[in-house]
């Protein structure tokens, strides 16, 4: 099993191996994928250069990355925190002092390949800041991407509703032809011209309501690339 896998290195504050943490993460995106996501937020991953390109290369080009930046003090504190607030028998092997500075440590050093890999796609975030502050400021970075998903998305749907409405038109005037050709509306023209008109008819209305997500994406993308303008100012 893939814990079983994970569980050594974890204990002395390494790195879990890449091909496992990848097939871990590919089989959650596409699960994901089937349920109608079409964008994915991974906490803390990266961890080291090789494992960013890896996943460039066997799933997908990463779009942001978001650099939460604390000095090595405040990291510690922050873990020993959270090994005060656990209970003892559930407390992680690597809230051990001595492990706890060996993954600071790790931390740090593989960061240097990470921001040198992505440049421009980094995004700093001060993480010595309030829980708020650092909030608002992921926000800045996310709602765009968001916004422009949304849109994709809304784009999408409208072209596949308004190539339904085309087929539909198409198949119903061949209908009408065909019977008029014959001089008489059988049952059966009758019927499927119905079913067309229905299909027709909520095409349509998957098509506008499309067009109103996109429009309303589309708004709020200009809005954030306006708000982006005024705080560099």
């Amino acid at each position: 099993m893939e814990f079983v896998k994970l569980t050594p290195s974890c204990d002395i504050g390494g790195l879990a191996p890449n091909d496992v943490v990848l097939a871990v993460l590919k089989d959650a995106m596409e699960e994901a994928a089937k349920r109608g996501t079409h964008g994915y937020l991974i906490d803390g991953y990266p961890r080291e250069k090789s494992q960013g390109e890896e996943f460039e290369r066997t799933i997908g080009p990463v779009a942001l990355i978001l650099y939460f930046e604390a000095s090595p003090h405040t990291l510690c504190q922050r873990l020993l925190g959270r090994a005060e607030a656990s209970k003892e028998d559930s407390r992680r092997k690597d809230d051990k002092y001595s492990v706890m500075k060996l993954r600071i440590a790790t931390f740090i050093e593989n960061n240097k390949g990470i921001l040198e890999r992505y440049g421009n796609k980094v995004k700093r975030i001060d993480a010595e800041q309030s829980p708020d502050e650092i909030f608002a400021e992921v926000q800045t970075y996310l709602e765009p991407i968001v916004a422009q998903a949304a849109l994709i998305e809304a784009e999408k749907i409208e072209a596949e509703a308004e190539e339904k409405m085309k087929a539909v038109r198409a198949f119903t005037r061949s209908s009408i032809s065909v019977a008029r050709y014959s001089r008489s509306k059988s049952a059966d023209v009758d019927t499927k011209l119905l079913a067309a008109a229905a299909e027709a008819a909520a095409a349509e209305a998957r098509a506008t309501a499309a067009r109103n997500a996109a429009e309303a994406a589309r708004a709020r993308l200009e809005e954030l690339e306006e708000r982006n303008r005024n705080n560099k100012k």
